[in-house]
């Protein structure tokens, strides 16, 4: 994957990677190294999804998640002048956490947190992680 918001895509959100030449399906897509929800025809003309930057598209991620069986919390740390987040997702069974073990939190501003967590959360390696993040503008 070339960027965080491709990741994201394809790793959480199910995106389906297609070529140039390839029909737009409904639903979301990866084509040449950028991110879209909707589809091509008319009124439903496709929208960039940016996740790691916008919170409405972050927000795309949680609903997933959830609908995923995911429970997720969020809370604000402010320090120092600065605002800092943190977001988390938890493995649940019966709406209880399983262990310790399975939950994915990470701190930063605020849709960048839900991506790494989500990301985290997904089984995607911190290698992945890194190089999406190092090519994401």
């Amino acid at each position: 994957m070339s960027n965080l918001s491709e990741l994201v895509a394809v790793r959480v959100m199910g995106a389906k990677v297609i070529d140039t030449i390839d029909p737009v399906p409904k639903g979301f897509y990866v084509r040449n190294h950028a991110a879209y929800y909707g589809d091509d025809a008319g009124r439903n003309r496709c929208e960039c999804f940016m996740p790691a930057t916008s919170i409405a598209d972050a927000w795309r991620v949680v609903e997933k998640m959830r609908a995923d069986g995911f429970l997720f919390s969020f809370d604000g740390y402010p320090y120092c002048g600065h605002h800092e987040s943190m977001a988390k997702f938890c493995s649940s069974l019966d709406n209880e956490v399983k262990t310790e073990g399975e939950e994915w939190q990470v701190y930063g501003k605020e849709p960048l947190a839900i991506c790494l967590a989500a990301l985290r959360a997904c089984g995607v390696s911190e290698e992945d992680i890194t190089q999406a993040r190092k090519d994401t503008p």
